[in-house]
């Protein structure tokens, strides 16, 4: 994955995968996920934090860029020594998927975000087919993804400083439908639906 989402606007989904990809290699590779180096603007890489507190700085700040394409790449470089892995140089590094039996078990628990096969779907163009009951319900595994992709967009990209989910603005709505419909086949009459389950686990 290429390193322009560091530069983009961070309201933008490309902003978006290109911290999910970090912070997914972070997690895999770091010898301690809680003590990872932070590389938004404000911490520069000095302060060490848990994944969670890395990506609301991601947000809130902005992440480090360099003008100079030397010091961009040593940037980036110091990031994979800082999680204790190799640098995100190596391009076969992101490709490789978890192996479920050598990862260690976490508690119950938002964790470290899982996104590398919706991001290697979105950038290939490829929407999974939702499959809907005879009452318009999202039924099989698809639908259980849908509603975990929902909630996972909700908690970490919508603002948490409104009480009541009709107050949330109307833009950030729309970017989660947007977010949703690049991964998820889905026509314009399931936007309410959407909405719907995200205003139920906006805040879980």
């Amino acid at each position: 994955m290429d390193r322009d989402w560091m530069s983009a606007n961070r309201l933008t989904v490309k902003y978006r995968e290109g911290v999910d990809f970090f912070l997914e290699f972070s997690a895999k590779n770091a010898d301690n996920p809680d003590l990872v180096h932070c590389p938004c603007l404000k911490c520069g890489n000095m302060e060490r934090m848990k994944i969670a507190q890395i990506r609301e700085h991601l947000f809130k700040n902005g992440t480090l860029t360099m003008d100079d394409p030397g010091d961009y790449d040593d940037d980036f470089a110091l990031w994979g020594q800082s999680i204790g892995g190799e640098s995100e140089s190596d391009p076969a590094a992101p490709e490789l998927e978890p192996d479920p039996d050598s990862q260690p078990k976490k508690k119950n628990g938002r964790g470290a975000y899982k996104g590398l096969k919706h991001i290697k779907n979105r950038s290939e163009g490829i929407l999974l087919e939702v499959e809907y009951n005879q009452w318009g319900q999202c039924v099989g595994d698809t639908a259980n993804e849908l509603v975990s992709q929902i909630g996972l967009y909700a908690r970490r990209n919508l603002p948490l400083a409104y009480n009541d989910w009709r107050k949330v603005p109307m833009e950030f709505k729309n970017l989660l439908w947007e977010y949703i419909k690049s991964m998820f086949k889905l026509g314009p009459e399931a936007k309410h639906s959407t909405l719907k389950t995200a205003g139920r686990r906006w805040k879980d």
